[in-house]
């Protein structure tokens, strides 16, 4: 029987900027995604507005487009989950990671969910979780 978990995943600023600016990855991305639901930091917000300035400044010609996915993001149904700093430290001293990376890994871990990422670093330290 199918729970409400299983249709729910954690996804990092990784996946979801590939999957949104559409990045050689995003089709696979798209297709393991699919039909779930997905949960994110709120400090993905932050991350993605990164991604998008830093390609605005090394594709300015597509600024356009850029804008329209970044768009399609902002309107996009990601739950956003606050996660309490305090409670990612230990986990980013344990496997190297940054707060950052260590926030999706704690979030997909209280949650007990799938966490997709393309963070090699990061998959390693879940795969070792």
């Amino acid at each position: 029987m199918k729970t409400e978990t299983d249709a729910k995943l954690v996804v990092d600023a990784s996946a979801v900027s590939a999957i949104f600016f559409r990045e050689p990855e995003a089709e696979l991305l798209e297709r393991k995604l699919r039909n779930r639901s997905w949960v994110a930091p709120t400090l993905i917000d932050y991350e993605i507005g990164s991604v998008f300035l830093k390609k605005i400044k090394y594709h300015p010609r597509l600024r356009q487009q850029l804008d329209e996915c970044y768009q399609i993001y902002c309107d996009s149904a990601i739950e956003r989950v606050d996660v309490p700093v305090s409670s990612v430290v230990a986990i980013a001293e344990k496997y190297g990671l940054t707060i950052y990376d260590a926030s999706y890994f704690w979030l997909a871990a209280t949650l007990n969910l799938e966490l997709v990422t393309l963070d090699k670093q990061l998959a390693a330290a879940w795969s070792k979780k």
